[in-house]
């Protein structure tokens, strides 16, 4: 056969044509075949590149999940543990978290105004320290000393910090320690 037909279908030339015709189908499905398989091929390369980005961020967020979970156990312990009463202001000094109220004011809460809680002539002190963070992105401590009603005043040492959100501060932490018994040795 060799490519060429036998005498028996040289008699027939439309048997020629029509096998010509299958020998050239032939060869466009191959030439189909290899296009669906470098396809493929690409296709299964692309999906293997991107299971391994996804496996890589996978392991990348079970990483930052767990530490996470370390930071926010560690937080919440400091919380627990802290002496100060640790609050979290947004830019209007709302509330938006405390550790504890009693110690520091019966009208601290979460979503209340902080100034609302302090007497109005402290407001002010408070008021430029707040600013100093907002303005500065630095930590800033100041004193108040709050008058009690038949007792000593009680005086806060408050430890403004600043959090930070792609350079730009988002809220301020305060931590408002009691100092009286410290300040009374100079009273």
């Amino acid at each position: 056969i060799d490519g060429h037909l036998p005498d028996c279908m040289m008699a027939h030339p439309e048997l020629e044509v029509l096998l010509t015709s299958i020998g050239e189908a032939f060869d466009a499905v191959d030439a189909e075949r290899a296009l669906l398989q470098q396809s493929a091929d690409l296709m299964s390369a692309q999906l293997t590149e991107r299971n391994r980005a996804l496996e890589h961020d996978l392991h990348t967020r079970a990483l930052l999940e767990a530490q996470l979970r370390q930071t926010e156990s560690r937080w919440l312990s400091l919380n627990e543990a802290s002496p100060s009463v640790i609050l979290i202001l947004d830019r209007e000094h709302r509330i938006t978290y405390i550790n504890r109220t009693a110690a520091f004011a019966s009208a601290v809460h979460v979503g209340g105004r902080l100034l609302d809680s302090i007497p109005e002539n402290l407001q002010t002190k408070l008021v430029i320290c707040l600013r100093a963070v907002w303005n500065t992105g630095h930590q800033q401590t100041v004193e108040l000393r709050m008058p009690q009603a038949g007792s000593r005043d009680t005086v806060w040492e408050i430890q403004s910090l600043p959090v930070r959100h792609l350079d730009t501060v988002v809220e301020v932490i305060l931590m408002a320690t009691d100092v009286s018994e410290r300040m009374g040795m100079f009273d």
